[in-house]
């Protein structure tokens, strides 16, 4: 018994030297990663039968923690939250008659016929530290900045203070929708008895539901811009027409390669070809669809970033502002950017993109040669080492093939299937014509498996 102690006291100091260091109390996501790892995740899978739903859970908490820079903020955040996580069923009556618990991040992909959400008001979701900025960096004189959130700023010449904004809080919003009847609020009695209050002001969020889920998104996402026996942006010209048909004027960001002013030259000689006129992305407000070019993603992102754009572009598409991605500019449009292909060339705060479609993408998807002799990793196995770490489907876009995005509804248009991959499950072929998001709701995951 005595070994027994003192083997597991061991395990515990392994996981809390590492916790206490001045690193880890910077990274709140690490150390949920090192939790998992050091121990929790071997734990849940001998206690739990749904271990692999808590541990799917414990990822997408991690990935949430990105945004806060200090372990104790993160802490106080989610003090508020709601206490129910992850996903059970009670069922009270027939199989029919049931109740599914889940968390919004849970509920990702999935879709009820009416769906409750607990705790919708303003203070709650979205959260008090959301509504105080639209979301993104703010910029303040140092002497404004408050000394309980001097461990959030940065040292630049101007002080920056990160706070995750009212804009993140609606994607996550968007994510309890239902199929058929709209979201509908459910009233629960605060702590601190001012009900009245935050019922009226939860219908923020509902109002704005209303008219963004009538107007949808559209989104057209090309794997690349050149394909062999084509020129530049030669083989998706008839769907580009037709996704922005009636459109003229176009949001360019060339922020993906080094020299902006050659690229926007290049795309603007392009679309005029096709009858569009291309302006700055500065001039979003004035523009009637988005462009968004390939180069490096590391880059592209970092720029919006330090521009502050990231929300401004998800916040016009989300309205039904057209947008185009090539390359680049559609691996952005998944909840992160791990699965491009790409060197980190530069240093980005975040990993999250514009989180626009529920799975991943990786473009210029590549097949393994049988013939090759070359030893390193496919492409195949990259993705797999991604699912190691991460419960998000990845499709793989191969060069002439393209994603339509109309609301929910996601097709494969072009000239070759894709590939789809999901945690635990042997890849599949989809081919052109396929909507994606029948294959990722349906439970048996069937296609064309090879």
């Amino acid at each position: 018994a005595g070994r027994g102690v003192s083997a597991s006291v061991d395990s515990l100091r392994s996981v809390l030297r590492p916790l206490s260091g001045e690193g880890m109390r910077h990274n709140p996501s690490e150390s949920i990663r090192l939790v998992v790892e050091k121990g929790y995740g071997d734990y849940a899978r001998s206690k739990f039968a749904n271990a692999q739903a808590r541990l799917d859970d414990l990822e997408q908490l991690s990935q949430y923690a990105l945004r806060y820079e200090d372990v104790n903020t993160f802490l106080e955040e989610v003090a508020l939250a709601n206490p129910i996580a992850g996903e059970d069923v009670a069922v009270v009556g027939p199989e029919d008659e049931k109740i599914v618990l889940s968390s919004v991040h849970q509920a990702k992909g999935l879709e009820w016929r009416v769906v409750f959400v607990i705790w919708l008001a303003d203070g709650r979701f979205p959260s008090q530290r959301a509504l105080r900025v639209p979301g993104g960096i703010i910029r303040v004189p140092e002497q404004n900045v408050p000394a309980e959130m001097a461990i959030m700023l940065r040292d630049t010449m101007e002080k920056e203070i990160v706070i995750p904004g009212e804009e993140e809080e609606r994607r996550l919003f968007y994510v309890p929708r239902v199929s058929r009847d709209g979201a509908r609020s459910r009233r629960r009695r605060c702590p601190d008895g001012t009900v009245a209050l935050r019922a009226r002001t939860a219908r923020r969020g509902l109002r704005e539901v209303g008219h963004r889920i009538g107007a949808g998104m559209r989104l057209l996402l090309i794997s690349s811009s050149l394909v062999h026996g084509y020129g530049y942006l030669d083989h998706p010209e008839p769907d580009i027409k037709r996704h922005l048909a009636g459109k003229k004027r176009v949001a360019f960001v060339p922020f993906a390669a080094f020299d902006h002013a050659a690229y926007t030259a290049k795309v603007s000689e392009r679309f005029g070809r096709m009858g569009f006129e291309i302006v700055p992305i500065e001039q979003l407000d004035q523009a009637d669809a988005i462009f968004v070019g390939g180069g490096n993603t590391f880059r592209l992102l970092k720029k919006l970033y330090d521009r502050n754009l990231l929300d401004a572009i998800g916040k016009r598409v989300r309205a039904g502002m057209p947008y185009i991605g090539s390359s680049a500019g559609s691996v952005i449009t998944a909840p992160t950017i791990r699965t491009t292909n790409d060197m980190p060339i530069v240093e980005v705060k975040s990993l999250n993109s514009l989180g626009l479609i529920p799975f991943q993408i990786n473009g210029h998807y590549l097949d393994p040669d049988p013939g090759s002799k070359h030893k390193g990793e496919t492409r195949e196995e990259r993705i797999r080492e991604f699912h190691e770490e991460n419960s998000t489907p990845v499709v793989g876009l191969r060069e002439g093939t393209m994603l339509l995005v109309e609301d929910k509804s996601y097709k494969l248009l072009g000239l070759k299937p894709a590939r789809l991959f999901r945690r635990g499950e042997e890849p599949i072929e989809v081919g052109p014509g396929t909507r994606l998001e029948v294959i990722l709701n349906r439970a048996d995951g069937e296609g064309s498996r090879s």
